[in-house]
């Protein structure tokens, strides 16, 4: 009777944590507003520009989110709004679920729409970017653009730079640790009490 009870303690935490991790990535899930009108974009502080992605890196480590953002190179076409040079790289979230624009593909071309902050420019799916062959409307809108400006000098990661960048990508990692490290003492305090029982 008390092993049935131990397996049952063991079986309801294990539910409990699968459900936990469940619920915690289905509140990253992003919701987006109305779309924004060019004019409304135009007027605010994006940076629009046309461009075409190069290379994207990913984040490194084992456990990442779904917010950990993306560096997409790219090389701009065209220019819209803002000081944009010939060769930029845009971060976003790796994944839609937490508002990161997911489309980019190597090789393919995008009008972007970005916000400039203090670690460069970042992207989402609620700014607008979206894949030139379907933003017809938008360049309709814009008409004639401007060239880039002159392409900057790739910044070096320090060494710094790149810990503090690796410490960022646990995500929610640590939440799945926890949730193991609850199953595993209750295994143990299960195993425990049987030996004494044995005993």
């Amino acid at each position: 009777m008390l092993k049935k009870l131990l397996l049952c303690i063991v079986c309801a935490l294990l539910l409990l944590s699968i459900t936990f991790v469940a619920d915690y990535r289905k509140a990253q899930a992003c919701s987006c507003a109305s779309p924004r009108a060019m004019d409304e974009i135009m007027q605010g502080e994006d940076e629009v520009f046309t461009a075409t992605v190069k290379g994207i890196s990913k984040p490194g480590g084992r456990l990442l989110s779904s917010m950990d953002p993306i560096e997409v190179r790219m090389i701009v076409n065209k220019v819209w709004k803002g000081n944009i040079a010939a060769a930029v790289v845009v971060k976003t979230a790796q994944s839609s679920a937490s508002c990161g624009y997911d489309g980019f593909k190597e090789g393919g071309s995008y009008l972007v729409i970005a916000e400039e902050t203090p670690n460069g420019l970042y992207t989402g799916l609620c700014s607008g970017t979206k894949s030139l062959a379907s933003a017809g409307k938008e360049l309709a809108y814009l008409g004639e653009g401007y060239a880039p400006g002159p392409a900057a000098a790739e910044p070096v990661e320090s060494k710094h730079d790149i810990q503090v960048r690796q410490g960022e990508n646990s995500g929610y990692g640590h939440y799945i640790l926890l949730a193991a490290a609850v199953m595993l003492a209750a295994v143990l305090w299960a195993a425990v009490i049987l030996s004494r029982m044995k005993g």
